[in-house]
């Protein structure tokens, strides 16, 4: 069986060049008003989904996936 790399190998190098970042539920926040960007505009051929992750369902997530999806994304 093989598998995909989670992050292409490009990207991956462009990663090492940031400073480590420790992501928690504290930091979360704050990284989220500083982000330059904001969600992307959503066809109809795209759900998003808000999700609660974390022992104690303390960090928000959004998940995006195609509307049409019949299975289980890999």
């Amino acid at each position: 069986m093989t598998t995909k790399p989670f992050v292409d190998a490009e990207v991956q190098r462009g990663l090492l060049d940031l400073p480590p970042i420790e992501f928690s539920a504290e930091t979360l926040p704050i990284m989220r008003q500083m982000a330059v960007f904001g969600p992307p505009e959503l066809g109809d051929d795209v759900e998003r989904h808000e999700l609660l992750a974390g022992a104690q369902q303390q960090v928000e997530h959004t998940m995006y996936r195609p509307s049409d999806r019949t299975a289980d994304l890999a």
